[in-house]
């Protein structure tokens, strides 16, 4: 599981995040990423097989009353071809065991 930040990864990884929201234009993607990441504390992960793109999740930190330093998980999504195989189980608990690091012990 690596952070995506460069540009050249946030265009290799696109594809992916189109399975999940279809309608969303590359430039779209990129501009909405570097605004959710500058005020929103938007991070993206990925889950990276053989140099190949396989996951991604989206995670914000969220506050709440009743709870703080939440994770909210903003997207998700698994390659087609790899769903039904334990590869998001997989991808999701590397997520928890990130967010347990950075204290964030509520995740939605």
């Amino acid at each position: 599981m690596r952070e995506i930040n460069l540009k050249e990864d946030l265009e290799k990884i696109y594809p992916l995040i189109k399975q999940l929201r279809n309608n969303l234009s590359l430039e779209d993607f990129l501009e909405k990423f570097q605004l959710a990441k500058k005020t929103q504390h938007y991070k993206l992960f990925a889950y990276e097989e053989k140099g190949a793109f396989k996951a991604a999740c989206g995670v914000m930190p969220f506050n709440v009353l009743y709870h703080n330093h939440c994770l909210y998980i903003c997207d998700f999504v698994v390659d087609e071809a790899l769903r039904g195989k334990g590869v998001g189980q997989s991808f999701l608990k590397k997520i928890q065991i990130w967010a347990k690091n950075k204290d964030m012990k509520n995740w939605n």
